[in-house]
């Protein structure tokens, strides 16, 4: 049987990467909205809101990983920081096309009757504005700093905090399951219904639950703007939470978690000085045509790497 993502890890040790986690994620929140104020002018000047958060997070991302190895027995574990299971890393890189795809779907499915209703309240222009205020921010910026942010330095930090010491904390929480030895026979006996609330609960238990609760954590703290905008916003950012989370859940390391989250943001970043440039979006929701196929493709791809995966190790036993 697999172990769970906390066994062999002390109640203590739990307790401890709880305390933890829940510090290192107020560090980060305090010092982003309170560094800029302390900051020499200039070298407030100087720096760019992605620049900034970089700088930020790099160092809130030091420190929590610092007090991590200097006051868990087991922070490499804790933080996921182990080779993943299974050869999984490029299947992962494969399907995050296909993530993005798929979340932007939902999210325009979700946002557009909000959307509509304010498109008759404010106005076109004023909906195109706050839509599209980061596609512009996106293409504005220079691009190599940007990209170093979006593609290295969020995905690095922000899943060793999430997908990391978050994921481990909630996860540990669950792991103990209470022994039902003094429960009636009876209560205990087979059945299809029991089975399927067994298989949700050890779903849950090793790991599913800290998956939701890390995504839906996830997903809140990145809440901007408002109306149809936040709804796109929010919609995209927990699918990409779920899905950073199953691939440390089923990995059991948080490299896989960072991969696909920096390949959903490059993909972003191509969208937004690329494809947002287009003319005139594919109807009847605004997700441009080549991303579709590049998901299609990518999707075959994995599923040919997961194929020929299984067949060499099959061989192999055989």
């Amino acid at each position: 049987m697999t172990e769970g993502p906390a066994a062999g890890r002390s109640l203590r040790e739990r307790f401890k990467l709880g305390l933890l986690a829940a510090a290192w994620l107020w560090f980060g929140l305090f010092s982003a909205k309170t560094l800029a104020f302390h900051l020499p002018a200039p070298v407030a000047a100087w720096l760019t809101e992605p620049s900034y958060f970089s700088l930020v997070w790099l160092t809130v991302t030091a420190l929590g990983g610092a007090v991590c190895f200097a006051f868990l027995e087991r922070p490499r574990e804790a933080l996921g920081l182990v080779r993943p299971r299974g050869g999984v890393l490029l299947p992962i890189a494969l399907l995050a096309p296909a993530l993005l795809a798929l979340s932007l779907f939902l999210a325009w499915k979700l946002a557009l009757p909000t959307l509509q209703e304010e498109l008759l309240a404010r106005g076109h222009q004023a909906v195109k504005a706050s839509v599209s205020s980061a596609n512009r921010a996106a293409r504005q910026a220079n691009l190599s700093t940007i990209a170093v942010w979006t593609i290295l330095v969020t995905p690095v930090a922000e899943e060793l905090l999430f997908r990391g010491a978050i994921w481990s904390a909630i996860a540990g929480l669950c792991a103990a399951e209470p022994k039902a030895r003094s429960l009636p026979p009876a209560w205990l006996e087979r059945s299809a219904a029991r089975t399927v609330v067994a298989a949700i609960v050890g779903a849950l238990g090793r790991g599913g639950l800290a998956t939701l609760a890390s995504a839906v954590v996830f997903a809140w703290l990145h809440l901007e703007g408002h109306g149809g905008a936040a709804i796109v916003a929010a919609t995209q950012t927990l699918c990409l939470g779920l899905a950073a989370g199953v691939a440390r859940q089923t990995s059991g390391s948080v490299l896989a978690s960072i991969v696909l989250h920096g390949c959903f943001n490059a993909l972003t970043l191509l969208g937004k000085r690329t494809w947002a440039k287009a003319p005139k979006w594919p109807l009847p929701l605004p997700i441009p045509l080549p991303l579709w196929w590049l998901a299609l493709g990518c999707t075959g791809a994995a599923l040919l790497v997961i194929l020929c995966r299984w067949a060499y190790l099959r061989r192999r036993v055989g």
